[in-house]
């Protein structure tokens, strides 16, 4: 099953929490816009990859974090308080 839509913790202990990313893949424009609740960072960054699995779009929103691979954007995700918080370290 495709993920387009993934909250995760990367383990990361900027918080007592963790790290909490929520990223959202949207297809349409071609882009990946997250929002690191934890450090109040947001961005998105382009991609194309389609059929995507939690780890798949979790390592990509990493990478282009870590990397300084973004660029800041209005419209990163907001937190979902529904959301199903997946433990993904990378």
């Amino acid at each position: 099953m495709s993920t387009t839509d993934l909250t995760f913790n990367t383990g990361r202990l900027y918080q007592s929490d963790g790290q909490i990313i929520r990223a959202v893949f949207d297809e349409q424009a071609r882009v990946v816009r997250f929002n690191d609740f934890s450090r109040m960072v947001s961005g998105e960054f382009p991609y194309q990859r389609y059929n995507n699995t939690e780890f798949d779009l979790a390592r990509a929103v990493m990478v282009a974090y870590d990397h300084g691979i973004y660029t800041y954007t209005r419209e990163a995700p907001r937190r979902d308080p529904n959301a199903v918080i997946r433990s993904i370290r990378l």
